[in-house]
């Protein structure tokens, strides 16, 4: 994968409630303003978030 992780990719990643912290990551436990790859990033001395889990897509369903 090139380029910045795309949170709302990750299995990890979730909506809070919380209109001010709406980004979340279950895996690090994080609520954030903007997405948690960056904090990630930032606080990893720059590495990318390693916790990236991409979701699968729902299996097709077969012709009916």
């Amino acid at each position: 994968m090139s380029g910045e992780i795309v949170c709302g990719r990750c299995v990890h990643y979730e909506v809070t409630w919380d209109t001010r912290l709406p980004h979340g990551c279950r895996l690090f436990g994080i609520k954030s303003a903007e997405p948690p790859s960056r904090i990630v990033q930032r606080n990893s001395g720059g590495k990318p978030c390693q916790g990236f889990s991409e979701k699968r897509g729902k299996p097709d369903k077969p012709a009916g």
